[in-house]
């Protein structure tokens, strides 16, 4: 426990950028992996809490405060739960100070590709469905595709938490894998991503994108932001893809 408020105010917003002992940014980048990439865990993040001097006792309890977190929220989550009102004041609207667009390197291939991982869940979840390329991608095949696509990235004190992608063929831009983690949805950042890769290829006569037919949000923010359907694609048997358009400036 400690009685420092500032470092409590920088765990809630970043841990990575606090001031911490080895043994707790070890156990922090424990906690943080089981709980927004558990599909990713191994033996050896494991090992790192024993080298970092955790004993298996300790380990396990680390193990099961994350797990019994993550069973809560779930709940909470499933019953429509309201956050406590010391949470909802941190998801108002992200200002410029707060969080940064720019464009995306190959060394965050990893990190976004995570991200994605994180943010489709939900996708796959309407459509019963884990096998979706975002969720089976490889990071072989995203570092493929920085090579012939612009990625741009957003970036809160330190951490993406949004993605977008878009390239140029034949006078459209084809924009794909909106991303923004759950955690900080509904805050702008996605609106924020569209304009921004929007402005980037600004001399196009046309953008397209494409979504799942039971992703109602991301077809409303589309359309809030000038996109119409003119074409769906049954990609499997439970997937069908809508796609939607939208005219430039050229």
């Amino acid at each position: 426990m400690t009685n420092d408020a500032a470092l409590v105010e920088q765990l809630m917003r970043d841990f990575r950028q606090a001031e911490l002992g080895a043994a707790d940014r070890a156990m922090l980048e424990y906690a943080a992996k089981l709980t927004q990439e558990p599909w990713n865990m191994v033996e050896r993040d494991v090992v790192v809490l024993r080298e970092a001097g955790f004993s298996d006792e300790a380990i396990l309890d680390i193990n099961q405060v994350t797990g019994y977190y993550a069973f809560v929220n779930r709940l909470a989550d499933g019953l429509g739960v309201g956050l406590e009102g010391m949470w909802e004041r941190e998801k108002g609207p992200l200002n410029e100070e707060e969080m940064r667009i720019e464009a995306a390197e190959m060394r965050d291939a990893a990190e976004i590709l995570a991200l994605q991982k994180t943010a489709f869940q939900s996708e796959a979840a309407l459509w019963d469905d884990y096998t979706i390329p975002p969720l089976t991608q490889t990071l072989e095949e995203l570092s493929e595709d920085f090579r012939r696509q612009v990625y741009l990235k957003a970036v809160v004190r330190g951490q993406i938490i949004g993605s977008v992608r878009g390239y140029v063929q034949d006078g459209t831009c084809y924009v794909g894998r909106l991303i923004v983690h759950p955690d900080h949805q509904k805050r702008g950042i996605g609106a924020g991503l569209m304009h921004a890769i929007e402005g980037l290829f600004d001399g196009v006569s046309r953008y397209e994108i494409f979504t799942g037919e039971k992703s109602q949000r991301n077809m409303h923010l589309y359309q809030r932001l000038g996109y119409s359907i003119f074409q769906t694609r049954r990609l499997t048997d439970k997937v069908t893809l809508v796609y939607m358009e939208k005219q430039g400036r050229a």
